[in-house]
């Protein structure tokens, strides 16, 4: 009977792993918690004192709400490289405003035990996603296509409904003639 050590080696310091995070964890410095306790202490002083702001209008959560569901329809933008003298390179028309590398469809990481552990999480591509990626995914359109391609910019990107450069400016791409492109989800 042959013994696998590699798989032993690995079971054996998982457990290890854990019992040291969960011990480390357990010892909070006596000059810690005194500033901890401290600083809750002062908090709730101002609390106190000061009260907490009349925010009864939710002005800034209707904003937020509206912006979210802006953001949630099919809209054709243009989308712009912002060049290290602070001007514009118009890279053509887009749909949507883009999203950073770094957005995760499913939760970044997972719990493995009930002790708080928890573990990257891959992507449903099996795929672990870097969470200081500083790229973006636009959606770029083909007018000869009439269909939208992915196009992953490494560089400071912006996307706009409106055009921000002069009309006869060119475009990195030739599709900035796609006015009045009907946009269908999934297009």
């Amino acid at each position: 009977m042959k013994i696998n050590l590699k798989g032993a080696r690995k079971l054996l310091i998982l457990p290890v792993a854990a019992a040291l995070v969960i011990g480390l964890s357990a010892c909070e410095p006596e000059s810690d918690k005194k500033q901890r306790e401290q600083s809750e202490k002062i908090q709730q002083d101002v609390i106190d004192s000061v009260g907490m702001p009349d925010t009864s209008n939710h002005a800034e959560a209707r904003q937020a709400n509206e912006l979210m569901e802006l953001r949630d329809k099919e809209v054709l933008t243009w989308s712009y490289l912002k060049n290290l003298d602070g001007s514009l390179t118009c890279i053509g028309r887009t749909v949507g405003f883009g999203l950073p590398y770094g957005v995760q469809i499913t939760n970044p990481e997972k719990k493995v035990t009930d002790h708080d552990l928890t573990l990257p999480q891959a992507e449903p591509n099996g795929l672990f996603v870097p969470d200081n990626a500083a790229a973006t995914w636009i959606r770029l359109y083909d007018p000869a296509t009439k269909k939208t391609v992915p196009m992953y910019v490494e560089d400071n990107v912006m996307a706009s409904p409106v055009r921000l450069h002069k009309p006869g400016t060119p475009c990195l791409t030739d599709n900035a003639d796609a006015y009045g492109v009907e946009l269908k989800p999934g297009s």
